[in-house]
């Protein structure tokens, strides 16, 4: 057992994602650093109420997030007179890689940011960063957290862990990499479509079916077969079900969770990626199994 799994073997962490399958990809990784006290929130404010509960010792928290979101939850540990530790370290996950997120962040007193999609590598390096590097904590009338400002050094070969840094990715060419997170945008943006959808709606359902189609454009262009597999499995569900009103959303849904959980798990060769998309072509096949006994 290394030093870092030592300290995490010891160590309470709380998640808090509205996610559900990228909250269990996360919980996955972190159990396999060593991670064995783990929490779950789906928002800032069921956050705080974890927050408050378990007492934990690193927090996890996603940007976007509603009613309470990462940035509202991160000022509300730092600042509020009932957080119980304003100076827990405070991970924050983004899909957006923009100036204006990345300050945002850092004025609430992030410690560290991570850019999806989240890969072990990227996970690793700040866990190390806030384990074993924490910045001074600094309090004043306009700011909590830890320092903003970090010296540069043009020589330093040893672990990324500034805001700052370049943003961690995966070795495969930039055409791809914005592909693929373009990918998950569009996941996003349809899990919000499909927590209102009308399943009788034929409008509603062809928006779904026309930008799932555009998903799979997409994941071929960047050759994914896992993530192109799971966009035909939807595809392919709504061509069968239609506007009935027979449709399930709750499929729809679990499709696009895997859909972004796909371009968070690397494949490492251990099937996980091959296994998520075997499991919606099961589901679908169930559905229509249970469609023809009725």
């Amino acid at each position: 057992m290394n030093r870092l799994e030592q300290k995490l073997a010891k160590t309470s962490v709380l998640i808090v994602d509205d996610h559900k399958f990228l909250r269990g990809i996360l919980g996955d990784m972190l159990r396999g650093f060593g991670v064995t006290q783990l929490y779950m929130a789906e928002n800032g404010v069921e956050g705080i109420k974890q927050f408050k509960t378990w007492l934990p010792s690193l927090v996890f928290t996603d940007l976007n997030m509603a009613p309470m979101n990462g940035l509202e939850f991160a000022n509300w540990i730092r600042t509020d007179s009932e957080s119980p530790n304003s100076e827990v370290p405070i991970v924050m996950l983004t899909a957006n890689n923009d100036q204006q997120s990345i300050t945002d962040a850092r004025d609430v007193g992030v410690s560290e940011l991570i850019v999806k999609p989240v890969v072990p590598k990227s996970v690793l390096r700040r866990l190390n960063a806030v384990m074993f590097e924490p910045r001074r904590f600094i309090r004043s009338a306009r700011y909590t957290g830890p320092c903003r400002r970090r010296r540069e050094n043009a020589n330093y070969k040893g672990v990324y862990r500034r805001i700052t840094d370049p943003i961690e990715v995966n070795t495969v060419n930039e055409d791809t990499k914005e592909m693929i997170g373009e990918i998950f945008t569009e996941a996003e943006a349809l899990m919000d479509i499909a927590r209102t959808l009308d399943v009788t709606n034929r409008k509603d359902v062809l928006d779904i079916y026309n930008r799932t189609k555009e998903t799979k454009e997409m994941a071929v262009k960047a050759d994914d077969e896992n993530l192109g597999g799971a966009a035909q499995s939807l595809v392919g569900y709504i061509e069968a079900m239609g506007a009935s009103g027979d449709m399930d959303v709750r499929v729809v849904k679990m499709h696009l969770e895997a859909i972004m959980s796909l371009v968070h798990l690397e494949d490492n060769g251990d099937g996980q990626r091959d296994a998520v998309v075997t499991s919606l072509q099961k589901l679908v096949q169930k559905k229509f199994r249970d469609i023809k006994a009725a």
